[in-house]
C-alpha cells in the first residue's frame, strides 16, 4: 500500500474461526475460536480520495469512513453504527 501512496497507520488481517491457540491470531482460554475483520487505517493524498471510494463502492460489504483535517468527512455509515473487527467464541462464554 505505501508503494501506491497509502501511508499505512494500522490494520488487521481476516481471521475465520482460528483456534484461540494459534500463535498468530490465538487469544482467550483454548479450544475457543477466533474471527476478525481485516481493516486498513491509512493516510491518503486527496486526490486519491475519489477514486478509491469509486472503488470501494463496487463493494457493498466494504465500509469506509475518511476524514481530512478540516474535519470533512466522507462515509457510507451511520455515526451510530457499530462495527465489532475481532471476537471470540469460547465454550460456557458469552461472545466476546
Amino acid at each position: 500500500m505505501c508503494k501506491n501512496k497509502f501511508f499505512t497507520v494500522n490494520s488487521q488481517p481476516k481471521a475465520n474461526g482460528v483456534s484461540s491457540t494459534d500463535p498468530t491470531f490465538g487469544w482467550g482460554p483454548p479450544k475457543g475460536f477466533i474471527y476478525q475483520k481485516a481493516y486498513f487505517e491509512f493516510f491518503i493524498p486527496p486526490q486519491l480520495l475519489k477514486p478509491l471510494i469509486e472503488f470501494l463502492e463496487q463493494d457493498d460489504m466494504i465500509s469506509y469512513q475518511a476524514i481530512n483535517l478540516k474535519e470533512e468527512q466522507v462515509t457510507n455509515v451511520e455515526s451510530d453504527d457499530v462495527n465489532a473487527v475481532t471476537w471470540g467464541v469460547f465454550r460456557n462464554k458469552e461472545v466476546i
